[in-house]
C-alpha cells in the first residue's frame, strides 16, 4: 500500500473492514449491504464499451511459475499489479 492513494477494501466481515481501514484502507465497502458481483459487473460492462480503463491497472502479466519474482518487483514498488495465466497441461 505504499504510495497508494485510494485503497478499497470489501468484506462481508465487519471486523475486518475496521482492521483494513486500520492498517491503512481509504474506503471500506460491507459486502452485504451491496452486491460486489454486480459492481463488478458495472466496471466489467464500462471497461468493454471503452470507458473504464483497467488496462492501466495491469503492469504486467505473468506465468504461474514467476508469481515469487512478481511478489518481490510489486514490494519493491516496481509494478503495480501483475496478472497471472495459468496454462492448463495438454491432455
Amino acid at each position: 500500500m505504499v504510495g497508494a492513494r485510494k485503497v478499497i477494501a470489501v468484506d462481508v466481515d465487519a471486523r475486518k473492514l475496521t482492521w483494513a481501514a486500520e492498517f491503512g484502507a481509504t474506503d471500506t465497502v460491507d459486502a452485504t449491504r451491496t452486491d460486489p458481483v454486480e459492481e463488478i459487473r458495472v466496471l466489467i460492462d464500462l471497461y468493454l464499451r471503452g470507458r473504464y480503463d483497467l488496462d492501466r491497472f495491469v503492469s504486467e502479466t505473468i506465468a504461474l511459475d514467476g508469481v515469487e519474482e512478481a511478489f518481490a518487483r510489486m514490494r519493491r514498488g516496481e509494478v503495480l499489479r501483475s496478472v497471472v495465466t495459468i496454462e492448463a497441461a495438454p491432455p
